[in-house]
């Protein structure tokens, strides 16, 4: 446990099928940080929730007076506040290369499987649709590029695991959610990441009820 945990542990307004508060629940597993989590499920009124956060959006963290929201804007402050172990580079120029990363695969890959996600819920009718099924492509096409970036790494980024991978693995847990069959051949390097990071401890520990249940 890192030594820069607080006393009181920092409260998580979480729901456990959402890939943004998966991140964050990651996030905070890959850095032993104590947590409170409090779930709410498809918007349910909380009364702590409005008060530290009137949007009633989550996730939402609370840190004694600090109380922040936005998954990415978390992570960030998570990795700043408590920062060993780290999850982003030390220098300005690594961690630029980094939050580039970050950007494009929630413009490539997180954004296509949200608009895949809502429409699950809504049936097999709305699976069906031009929308989903662009989104659908977008993301298979995606996935080879990820590939292709792995091909010489353990993770993301070259010095090691970092809010890139908290970005990716919740979506990738999803695949099978959403029916998406990678590309045998241009995919490869991902799939062995996949099958080794769904392994891994900090994010077996990341796992809520509801999304132990997504895969087979």
């Amino acid at each position: 446990m890192s030594s820069d945990t607080p006393h009181k542990p920092i409260t998580l307004f979480t729901s456990p099928e959402s890939q943004y508060s998966h991140r964050v629940r990651y996030a905070l597993a890959e850095k032993l940080i104590e947590v409170e989590e409090i779930e709410i499920f498809d918007g349910a009124p909380n009364e702590d929730l409005a008060l530290v956060n009137p949007t009633l959006q989550v996730p939402t963290l609370s840190d004694r007076d600090t109380h922040i929201y936005g998954s990415t804007v978390i992570m960030e402050y998570l990795d700043e506040r408590y920062p060993s172990p780290p999850l982003m580079p030390a220098f300005p120029s690594p961690r630029a290369e980094a939050r580039i990363q970050m950007i494009e695969m929630e413009q490539e890959l997180c954004q296509n499987a949200q608009t895949m996600l809502d429409r699950t819920k809504e049936g097999k009718r709305a699976t069906g649709t031009r929308i989903y099924q662009e989104a659908k492509e977008n993301l298979r096409t995606y996935a080879s590029h990820m590939s292709s970036i792995l091909r010489d790494r353990s993770f993301f980024l070259d010095h090691g695991i970092s809010l890139v991978d908290c970005c990716a693995l919740p979506v990738l847990w999803r695949l099978q959610l959403m029916d998406v069959q990678l590309p045998a051949r241009t995919t490869r390097d991902l799939r062995h990441y996949m099958e080794r990071m769904f392994a891994r401890i900090h994010f077996q520990q990341s796992l809520s009820d509801e999304e132990t249940e997504m895969r087979d």
